[in-house]
């Protein structure tokens, strides 16, 4: 059995929810990199979910960001980046699916954008993503301005698809 969607939308709302304090204190985390944005993500979720969400974990061909264990030993694998542009974030899926194992079918991209032009990196990020080799064409669906899930041929199995949920944080 796979992790419920309705679970794992419960926990990428909260992950948005969470991370839009940083956006309204801004001076408190535009100083933290990437690791540190992170643990305090971890930490948050920690509280929330006890003993669910660990940082820096080692998931099949590496280390994963974030892994939110979230029932009967299911994995939500959420990877975080700082915005550099589409290239970087081509290669932010691929990072995210070298960590899936053949029983997921979703995972989370989070990218903290110190740009102005918050439009500009959600649009590129799109663009991205369609143009990744793995991408089903017609599965992008905008949700709020800086959110958007994509569906994708699972690096495994391409008879298996994975909803990627991809959260940008300003």
């Amino acid at each position: 059995s796979a992790l419920n969607r309705d679970d794992v939308v419960s926990l990428v709302d909260f992950i948005e929810q969470y991370t839009r304090q940083f956006e309204v204190a801004p001076r408190t985390y535009q100083k933290m990199d990437e690791e540190e944005l992170r643990d305090l993500l971890v930490g948050m979720m920690n509280a929330n979910y006890p003993g669910s969400t660990t940082g820096e974990t080692f998931y099949k061909l590496g280390k994963t960001d974030i892994s939110l264990r979230v029932d009967s030993g299911h994995v939500l694998i959420c990877e975080c980046k700082f915005w550099s542009g589409a290239k970087a974030y081509k290669d932010a899926i691929d990072q995210l699916f070298n960590y899936l194992t053949w029983r997921q079918n979703y995972g989370v991209l989070l990218h903290f954008c110190k740009l102005k032009d918050m439009t500009t990196a959600v649009s590129e990020g799109q663009r991205a993503t369609t143009e990744h080799p793995s991408f089903t064409p017609g599965t992008m669906h905008a949700q709020p301005e800086t959110r958007f899930t994509s569906r994708h041929a699972h690096p495994q199995d391409t008879s298996k698809s994975v909803e990627v949920f991809h959260l940008f944080v300003d």
